[in-house]
C-alpha cells in the first residue's frame, strides 16, 4: 500500500537524483514498481532521502571503514551529523499466524446465515506472549486457520 501518489513520488525520484546515483534511483524505481513487501520500504528510503536533503547533507551507503554501509549519512549546516539505516516494519505475517480478520468475517458470514445481526456482538481474543526478548510475538487463542471457518457452527 503505498502512501504517497505516484506523482508525488515522481517528483521525489526526480529531486533525489541530484544527489544519488542514477543507478540507485533506478533501483528504487524498481523496488516501487514490483509491489510487493519491498516498495513500501523503498517508498520510505525516497521520502526520507528526499526530505533530509532539503535541511542538508545526504550521502547514501556511504563507505566507512566496517563492511556495512548504512543508507543514510546526513549532515546539517549546524555539526549535526548522524548515521541511520532506513527499515520498514512489517505485520505481514502477524495476520498470518493470528487470523482475526478471517475470524471476524467468518462470524459474520455465520451471523448473516442465520438471520441474526453482528452489529451488537463484541469479541475479546486472549493473547500470550511467546518467544525471547528480540523475538517476541504476540500468540492470540485462536483457532486454527483451517478450522476457523466450523469454528462458529461447534458454539
Amino acid at each position: 500500500m503505498a502512501i504517497f501518489s505516484r506523482r508525488v513520488i515522481q517528483r521525489m525520484l526526480n529531486e533525489n537524483r541530484s544527489f544519488l546515483p542514477g543507478q540507485t534511483v533506478n533501483r528504487q524505481v524498481n523496488w516501487l514498481n514490483n509491489q510487493n513487501k519491498d516498495s513500501l520500504a523503498a517508498e520510505w528510503e525516497v521520502l526520507l532521502l528526499n526530505a533530509l536533503s532539503k535541511i542538508g547533507k545526504v550521502e547514501y551507503e556511504k563507505r566507512f571503514s566496517g563492511s556495512k554501509k548504512p543508507d543514510i549519512f546526513f549532515k546539517s549546516s549546524k555539526t549535526l551529523y548522524f548515521v541511520a539505516d532506513i527499515t520498514a516494519v512489517s505485520d505481514a505475517s502477524y495476520e498470518q499466524d493470528n487470523p482475526t480478520e478471517y475470524f471476524f468475517r467468518c462470524i459474520r458470514e455465520y451471523f448473516q446465515k442465520n438471520g441474526m445481526l453482528a452489529s451488537g456482538l463484541k469479541i475479546k481474543i486472549k493473547s500470550d506472549n511467546v518467544g525471547t526478548y528480540r523475538n517476541k510475538k504476540v500468540r492470540l487463542y485462536l483457532p486454527h486457520r483451517s478450522k476457523i471457518q466450523n469454528f462458529p457452527r461447534v458454539l
